[in-house]
């Protein structure tokens, strides 16, 4: 195989790491006959000469070869070639690569990509002969080397929509489909597009064929949304479909109300395979968009009730956070010791969480996620205070008693009978943050900790002097500490008036802050000294565009403001009406809990404004 392989001059073409003298190694060992040598030459061939999607010119050079090993019946793997082809050609999961020639292309790799689109092009004839290839999955990857055709596209997609009617295997079918969907965007002839995406839709109106209708109504989400039926329930799919559910899921994006029905009816399946699918996108959606997403929560619930699912719907739900909240009764009548099951029913703030935490914190071994638990109910705690206070004493891992330090500061002076328990660990040595948060939320009553704390403030320049201040009044150490970073900032907010002596470092660090969080920390530590808004809300501003994760806090200071702080009005009116969550991009469970914070935050900022002047 590959005659003239050898012939041409590798060292002189440059691929990702330098010259392409590998590359003749590289491509035999594609079509090796040892697996273990085929996985590295994959390998390298990704790392060399497609890194990160880029097209080097001994990637082109390299395409005929490609070519005459797929052709070959006795090449092992000829799907993943013919992949690898439609790859380089510019094809991958979002369509087709296209760009317009006055395109800046520094380093060529259009004018590489378009070498070997025309390679590929030109054994455009061979290439429909593979359709008649016995192997169902040559004939499934097929379709996306041939949409990378560009110059052929019309007979291209005449051989696709041809194919339809004859193809046995449905994959395949559902693969010409979306080789067509690839093509569709980028024709220029109207009348062509509208026949090709009437086509498309014929497709998605075929119930005979579920796997086939799963891909036209993603392509049809990609391309032409406007074209899509109002039901998109979809038939129970056996796994191998999956990733077409999927795919019509991410397809349509922000359609909250059409992705919660296909969801719906995937948890309402007989199927526990499309149970946990629905589970799944359920996940996805709700960790996304915002929305009415109480059906899906009550869906979800049901799930519950089937012990091979009750985990995967737990765990989801504890994403819904409070959105969870309809499924509240399933999550109580699911309890069973089960800490997924109790942490999904806390981070809803229902009351009958406490109990199930209760019993959680008399454990031997506290659930090292308790202080998730806790902080979701944290406006029925206080019930809690006897279990924290007894388990203060003989829990020794950090996480876990952080976590009940904090619950127990989230009470403020309704921790104060823990007073004598806080000092007693001050005493004997611990020096967690949690240890002096909770210190300073109880305040007064922990006076006998002052002598305590007063040595510690060199150690401990944010934790010591704050207690100090907010237990015994004492605003020395904390004035003394006060300084240009963040943490000094944040000590001269807490002090509030008593701090203006240190109103020039606040003033400075305002103007000289290099980025939109030291510049918010020290809008609010000015606010709090000296309620004055006018240097304070254009910084809140420029902290809210600087980051979508600063909002929350912004948000909670504008309406604190007030009035003076209109300014802000259109802003915070149109992130209530994105459909996004601010936080979409950051993965973590709480982020549901946080855009809901977000919302609320924005609403009250809002009611403190007034009605819509225009801005």
């Amino acid at each position: 195989m590959f005659p003239g392989l050898d012939k041409i001059d590798w060292l002189s073409l440059q691929h990702a790491y330098g010259p392409a003298e590998d590359v003749p190694e590289i491509l035999r060992g594609l079509v090796s006959d040892d697996p273990e040598a085929r996985r590295l030459a994959y390998e390298d061939f990704a790392d060399v000469l497609h890194h990160g999607g880029d097209v080097y010119e001994p990637t082109a050079v390299a395409v005929p070869f490609l070519l005459e090993a797929v052709f070959d019946p006795s090449t092992p793997q000829r799907p993943d070639l013919l992949n690898l082809i439609a790859g380089i050609g510019g094809a991958d999961e979002t369509g087709i690569d296209t760009w317009a020639p006055d395109d800046p292309d520094p380093y060529d790799n259009h004018r590489h990509t378009a070498a070997a689109r025309s390679s590929i092009g030109a054994a455009l004839a061979r290439l429909l002969t593979l359709f008649d290839d016995p192997d169902p999955e040559v004939r499934r990857a097929l379709p996306a080397a041939l949409a990378v055709c560009q110059e052929h596209w019309g007979v291209t997609l005449s051989a696709l929509r041809e194919r339809i009617p004859v193809e046995p295997d449905p994959h395949a079918r559902a693969a010409v489909v979306r080789a067509v969907g690839m093509i569709a965007p980028h024709l220029d002839d109207e009348t062509e597009l509208d026949e090709t995406l009437a086509w498309i839709a014929e497709r998605a109106a075929d119930h005979t064929s579920p796997i086939v209708r799963l891909r036209a109504l993603a392509t049809l989400a990609e391309t032409d949304p406007s074209a899509l039926p109002a039901d998109l329930a979809v038939a129970e799919v056996d796994a191998d479909a999956g990733y077409l559910v999927r795919s019509l899921d991410t397809a349509l994006g922000g359609r909250v109300a059409e992705r919660t029905s296909l969801i719906t009816g995937l948890l309402s399946h007989s199927s526990k395979e499309n149970q946990r699918l629905g589970n799944s996108l359920a996940r996805g959606l709700v960790r996304e968009w915002r929305g009415d997403h109480g059906e899906l929560a009550r869906r979800v619930g049901d799930l519950l009730a089937d012990p091979e699912l009750a985990k995967d719907a737990a765990q989801t739900l504890d994403h819904f956070g409070p959105e969870a909240l309809p499924a509240a009764d399933a999550l109580v009548a699911a309890l069973n010791g089960s800490p997924w099951i109790v942490r999904a029913l806390a981070r809803t703030g229902d009351e009958r969480a406490l109990d199930p935490v209760r019993e959680a914190l008399r454990r031997e071994d506290i659930p090292r996620d308790i202080g998730t638990m806790l902080y979701g109910i944290r406006a029925h705690a206080a019930a809690l205070l006897p279990v924290l206070r007894a388990r203060l004493r003989d829990v020794s891992d950090e996480w876990r008693r952080g976590a009940l330090l904090t619950a127990i500061g989230n009470l403020e002076s309704g921790g104060a009978e823990a007073a004598p328990d806080l000092v007693e660990l001050l005493q004997a040595g611990i020096r967690d943050s949690a240890l002096f948060y909770a210190l300073r939320a109880v305040g007064p009553v922990a006076h006998a900790a002052v002598p305590l704390l007063r040595p510690l403030c060199e150690e401990h320049p944010f934790d010591a002097p704050l207690a100090l201040w907010r237990i015994a009044g004492d605003p020395a150490p904390a004035l003394a500490a006060i300084s240009p970073s963040n943490d000094g900032m944040r000590l001269a907010a807490a002090l509030g008036p008593a701090a203006a002596s240190a109103l020039p470092i606040v003033r400075a660090r305002l103007v000289e802050a290099g980025d939109p969080w030291a510049g918010l920390r020290a809008a609010i530590a000015l606010w709090e000294i000296t309620a004055d808004p006018e240097p304070v809300v254009p910084a809140l501003i420029a902290a809210w565009r600087g980051s979508p994760l600063y909002r929350t806090l912004v948000a909670q200071y504008l309406a604190e403001i007030g009035p003076p702080a209109s300014a802000a009005a259109g802003l915070l009116r149109a992130e209530l009406a994105q459909p996004r969550r601010h936080n979409s991009d950051v993965h973590f469970v709480d982020a549901v809990s946080e855009d809901l914070e977000l919302l609320n935050a924005c609403a009250r900022a809002l009611g403190f404004f007034g009605p819509s002047q225009g801005n």
